[in-house]
Order: C-alpha cells, then structure tokens, then sequence
C-alpha cells in the first residue's frame, strides 16, 4: 500500500494489541461455560480480525499469518453456536504465542491442529465447509468493529482511570473518594516517586497533581506525563496559585488549575471535562487505527478484482487521515 509508519505508530501497535489480547484471553477462559457465546464469540473474533489486519499493515508477516490461522479457525464456532473447553485451551495457547510475537520473539512451531478436528466429529465437518466458503468471500468490516467503535454506542467518561498525587495523604483520600464516588476509577499516590514509576507501566487517561511537593514539583510532573503520553490531561491542584505558576502551566500544556481548598463541584466538573476530553481522543485515535488495521482484508480483496483506482483512492484518503493526525500530535507536543 506505500503507507509509511513511525516507530510511535507501531508501538501504539502493540499496546493496543496486548490490551486485545487480554480481551480475548478474559472471554475465551469462560466462553465454554457462558450462556451468552455470541457475544463472548464476536469479542474474540474481533480482536482475531483486527490484529490480524494490523499486524498486516504493519508488516509483522509472521504475526499476521498466525492471526489468519486462529482467525480462520475460531470463525467456524459461529455456526455451531458453543466451544469445547479443549478448544478453549488451543485458542488461549494460541493468544500466548500471538504475544511472544508480538514482542518480537521467535516463536516455537506451533500445532495449528483443533482438537476438535482431530476427534473427527460431525460438528468439526461442518466447520472445515464453513472456513472453506469463507476463504472466498470479501471481508465483512463492519462486523469486525469493537463494540466501542459501532455507530450508536455512546462512549462513556465514567471509566476513566484517573491519578491523584500529592503528599497529603489526608487530600488524597479526599479526593479519591470523591472522584470514586462519581464514577471514575481512581488511584491515590502520596509519594510522587511511586507515580512516577507507576505512570508508564500503567498509563491513567487523567492526572490531578499538587504543584508542590517533596523533591517534585507539578511541572516535573506534567513533563513526566508527557513523556509517556502527551494526550493524557494534567490537572493542578494547588494552594500556591501565581502568576508565574499559571503562565509556566499554560506554556507546558496544563488543562486546568484549581485553587486549595477547592470547590468540590468545580472539581467534579474540571475533571469530567477532562476526562471526556481524553476518553474521546483515544476512542478516535483507537477508530483510526481499526480503520487502518480493517483495510488490509480490503486492501487485498480490491488488488485481486482489479478495483485499482478505488484501492489508490482509499490509500490516499488513509494516508491524509494518518499525516493529519500526526500533525495533531506535533501540535500538542509543542504546547510542551
């Protein structure tokens, strides 16, 4: 396709996909016992798809032909309507080599026999018919979409993972339980240097930080924040407000400041605010990359029926997409 992608890009890559691939891994360890298997199937199934699509668009061969595999293989259960626990174990051994590939390692062969299908059953027949007719058809895109990305789902900011810090641990409590109460999920840090540590294993989508503290200031936390992201909103309350403090906050990018003691419905909106802001970034950073991800099935179906100009004018409408997105980012790493 002639679409170039940063070393950001890909590493954006495999976060998404190690977040995937815990999906899969949650609903395929209960999907035998499940009442609901279409719904547990079609989460599985999608992240099947889309890391297949990605790994394609990325040029992770390897990683690609091993999704195609499982991909292949798990869209057979659909018509059957339930899974045995062997198969159940097959696809989790799958979801673990798809990680040692992900990272980059060499993966052991692996045996991309169902245990199903070696027992010779008639249900295992109907499943070889079902994957043959699919190898033909085009892929259905639309249906490979996360629940969070179908149109008509409204995103929600209540989930939001939000950071406290600030060495009072009697304001971190208070803060905590108020911002819980709310609905987000939160965690409270009383030492700066244990959210430091914490903040790139474990990204928040919110950080509210006390501008004063020991051995760290709120500039060395914002700057830390955008190291590892430079979407995630910093929020500063302080009890130290100047001129100076607001000038160096706006210039490096703060979202908002508040005032010891606080109000807290100033707060409470401050923070929702916020928090909307960067659930709703992610959604469309996330809707983008799936879009991406999603047209390598298409890409390749177009090349085969000889669509050239409607393949070169996707290609160029993703590559704008791309490079318009980039320059967004630029534009907030400069504010820093």
């Amino acid at each position: 396709m002639g679409i170039d992608f940063s070393e950001e890009e890909l590493q954006e890559f495999r976060n998404e996909a190690s977040e995937l691939l815990d999906q899969a891994e949650t609903q395929l360890m209960t999907m035998d016992q499940t009442t609901d298997f279409n719904t547990s199937y079609d989460a599985t199934f999608r992240v099947f798809h889309s890391l297949k699509g990605g790994a394609g668009m990325l040029g992770m061969e390897d990683l690609q032909h091993h999704m195609h595999k499982l991909e292949t293989q798990f869209q057979n259960f659909k018509a059957i309507g339930k899974i045995s626990n062997e198969d159940c174990s097959y696809f989790l051994r799958g979801v673990d080599s798809s990680r040692k590939l992900l990272r980059g390692d060499k993966m052991s062969e692996f045996n991309y026999s169902l245990p199903s299908a070696s027992s010779g059953s008639d249900e295992a027949l109907r499943a070889a018919t079902s994957a043959e007719k699919s190898e033909i058809e085009p892929p259905a895109i639309q249906n490979s979409l996360p629940t969070s990305a179908q149109p008509g789902i409204e995103s929600s900011n209540k989930n939001a993972r939000i950071y406290v810090v600030d060495d009072e641990p009697d304001l971190v409590d208070i803060l905590t339980e108020m911002l819980s109460e709310s609905g987000f999920n939160v965690r409270g840090f009383s030492d700066p240097l244990v959210f430091m540590n914490t903040l790139a294993k474990e990204p928040p989508d919110l950080v509210c930080s006390d501008m004063k503290m020991p051995n760290v200031t709120g500039l060395d936390v914002l700057q830390k924040v955008f190291e590892t992201d430079p979407s995630i909103p910093v929020i500063f309350i302080t009890g130290h407000i100047t001129k100076e403090l607001v000038i160096d906050s706006l210039k490096y990018g703060v979202y908002g400041i508040i005032e010891k003691p606080f109000n807290s419905t100033e707060v409470l909106q401050v923070v929702t605010n916020a928090a909307k802001r960067s659930t709703l970034n992610r959604l469309v950073n996330r809707s983008i990359n799936l879009i991406l991800y999603q047209f390598s099935d298409l890409d390749e179906f177009l090349e085969k029926e000889g669509k050239h100009q409607i393949r070169k004018t996707m290609t160029d409408e993703l590559k704008y997409l791309l490079e318009a997105r980039r320059e967004l980012q630029l534009l907030s790493k400069s504010k820093r």
